[in-house]
């Protein structure tokens, strides 16, 4: 037997379903995307204020590097 992709074999799949168990499957993938767009959108309103606090920090990408050392030789 001729070996294919994942996604062939789940759109043959698909294909063959019948239109409710499409809708249940569609269902589905709708929401897992919109719980990893949830999670995605948490992590970049993180990186989003931690970056606005580096800032005021008076931190920016030209001189974070000065931050990591001060980390990397503290004491804690």
């Amino acid at each position: 037997m001729q070996s294919k992709k994942i996604e062939d074999l789940t759109y043959e799949m698909l294909k063959s379903m019948p239109d409710n168990e499409k809708v249940e499957v569609y269902d589905f993938v709708k929401y897992l995307v919109n719980k990893r767009k949830q999670k995605l959108d948490k992590v970049l309103k993180i990186l989003d204020n931690t970056k606005r606090k580096l800032n005021e920090l008076g931190y920016n990408e030209d001189n974070i590097d000065e931050l990591i050392h001060e980390v990397r030789e503290s004491d804690d």
